[in-house]
């Protein structure tokens, strides 16, 4: 399992509502995954590729021998490299079609 932090977030109780009624329906197997999906939505949106792409850069699984060998770490960070820089070309390419939308809409 991936690292990661816990964080509180309030909601209203109609937003808290709609959460619950797409993890009934199925959509999301809980809350928390409900939320997490929205948060890495809303973070693909508002930030750029290459602030995507330093955060990643920064990151490095600690070497812990008691969990797992020096080579599954070295596995696991060049494995989240590799999907973060996947996901980064995406989100260019995604930018360079808009962009290009853009430029024949401003040419019709």
């Amino acid at each position: 399992m991936e690292p990661s932090e816990r964080i509180t977030v309030r909601l209203n109780s109609e937003t808290a509502a709609a959460l619950k009624i797409l993890v009934d329906r199925g959509e999301f197997e809980s809350l928390s995954d409900a939320v997490r999906k929205a948060m890495e939505d809303f973070i693909a949106v508002r930030l750029t590729s290459e602030e995507i792409s330093k955060i990643v850069s920064d990151i490095d699984i600690e070497d812990d021998s008691s969990v797992i060998g020096k080579s599954d770490v070295e596995a696991m960070n060049r494995s989240i490299r590799e999907a973060v820089t996947g996901f980064v070309r995406t989100k260019m390419d995604e930018d360079d079609s808009d962009t290009q939308n853009v430029e024949k809409k401003k040419i019709r």
